[in-house]
């Protein structure tokens, strides 16, 4: 330590330094300091406001999805409530009629997998969660498919989702 101090104080710039006027030392003392403030304010203390109101931002947006998937689950239970006993379909003939269901409502499935005989699992991505229960609704109303299980996951959008279903 005492060999830096030494070294700092044989430098060209605390010569230069210690040459001023005690008057002009203390200005660049208040100057030093006065950036030293600056520096921190606008490396250190503006990034931290910025992420802070970005994760504030996200937080809000994240509780706003989740208090609208809640009042949906509502909707989702009711149908599984109505759903009724429907007769099985053997795989070919369930991914005819759900692909076919899912083109003429919009919808646009990104994978489908048969599950055994009679069962299918399809994957949509980005899809309105309206669109998905109204759909899902049609294909037990009409087909007669219903919905053995789901996951569903919200996206960045408000309203849109991410669905694994696997239909029977």
């Amino acid at each position: 330590m005492q060999a830096l101090l030494a070294r700092l104080q044989d430098s060209a710039a605390a010569r230069w330094y210690l040459d001023q006027s005690q008057r002009d030392q203390r200005l660049l003392l208040l100057l030093a300091g006065f950036v030293v403030a600056v520096l921190f304010w606008l490396l250190v203390w503006l990034p931290i406001q910025d992420r802070l109101t970005i994760a504030e931002v996200r937080h809000a947006r994240a509780l706003t999805d989740q208090r609208w998937i809640l009042e949906q689950r509502e909707t989702l239970q009711q149908l599984a409530a109505r759903q009724t006993g429907a007769g099985t379909r053997t795989g070919q003939a369930l991914l005819s009629t759900v692909a076919t269901s899912a083109r003429n409502s919009g919808i646009t499935l990104n994978r489908f997998q048969p599950e055994g005989t009679d069962a299918l699992a399809v994957s949509l991505e980005d899809v309105a969660f309206g669109e998905l229960v109204l759909w899902l609704e049609q294909l037990q109303r009409q087909e007669g498919i219903r919905v053995r299980s789901a996951n569903i996951d919200a996206q960045n959008a408000p309203g849109r989702v991410r669905a694994r279903i696997l239909l029977h």
